[in-house]
């Protein structure tokens, strides 16, 4: 806890100040703290607990939208630029069309997340995350050694995504992917979490599950990146030519989508070896 919150108050300044990256370090803290607090949520004060993820998914939902305008038009460029047997013509309409969608969403984030930073709202969850990292709210539950503590919970997050990834179908839902990458980052960071107690193996096992969260990643990208696309090509303002050019992005995307499920499928049985979590048979 005191970890993230420090890195939450270091990037306060940084993300006022415009500098790049900041917005994203901010965001990864904050995930990893939501985190902790759902997975070892057993360990703390339920109410409190749960104020203070909500507040911290507040912040991030308000944060996010710039950068994530300004990632997607620089992946969509790239990926326009990559599109093969394209008029060049077509291609600069296609990317002023980009820019100008994505440019009104980034303004449209940037006046959201500097309301939000100015907010007595975001002054009450810097105070409460202060006080978090002083003195958690733990239930007695906490006083127990960290094998019968702390194992059971990571336990407990793994057979989730276990479940989840046994949901998954290479044609299914993108959703049902995403939910998936949520609790693979879950389990990851439980299992960064707990590493300076458990050592090694688990060090070991939280970097395979890296590769997880990575491929996820990539996977939930090339989805959001073809949405935006096809929502581009598709309104009724854009210029024909540009339209087809978004609409063969589309495609492409689509294909990175069916290319990362074939991946993931093929790393996840690496990942769930038992060999991995025999550290985890301690609690």
């Amino acid at each position: 806890i005191a970890r993230q919150v420090l890195i939450i108050q270091s990037q306060d300044l940084h993300v006022r100040r415009g500098l790049d990256d900041t917005v994203h370090q901010m965001r990864v803290a904050i995930r990893r703290l939501r985190s902790t607090l759902r997975v070892f949520g057993p360990l703390f004060d339920d109410q409190w607990a749960d104020e203070l993820r909500d507040e911290l998914g507040w912040l991030a939902a308000e944060l996010g939208a710039a950068r994530d305008a300004e990632v997607m038009q620089q992946r969509l460029i790239a990926s326009v630029a990559g599109l093969r047997k394209v008029d060049n013509n077509d291609r600069t309409l296609a990317e002023s069309e980009i820019v100008a969608a994505m440019t009104r969403s980034a303004t449209a984030g940037r006046t959201r997340s500097t309301k939000a930073m100015h907010s007595p709202r975001y002054i009450a969850l810097m105070q409460s995350l202060v006080q978090a990292a002083a003195a958690p709210h733990f239930d007695p539950a906490a006083d127990a050694n960290c094998s019968k503590a702390l194992l059971p919970l990571v336990k407990d997050a793994w057979r989730e995504l276990e479940r989840d990834v046994d949901g998954l179908r290479r044609k299914g839902r993108d959703e049902s992917w995403h939910e998936a990458r949520i609790q693979a980052k879950r389990v990851r960071y439980a299992v960064d979490a707990v590493a300076p107690v458990f050592g090694k193996p688990a060090s070991k096992f939280g970097s395979r599950l890296g590769k997880v969260t990575e491929l996820l990643g990539r996977h939930q990208d090339a989805a959001i990146a073809a949405t935006e696309a096809h929502s581009i090509a598709t309104r009724s303002e854009a210029d024909p030519a540009a339209a087809f050019v978004l609409g063969r992005l589309h495609d492409a995307t689509r294909a990175e989508v069916a290319q990362a499920r074939r991946m993931f499928l093929d790393l996840w049985p690496t990942v769930a070896d038992p060999h991995l979590r025999r550290w985890l048979r301690r609690g």
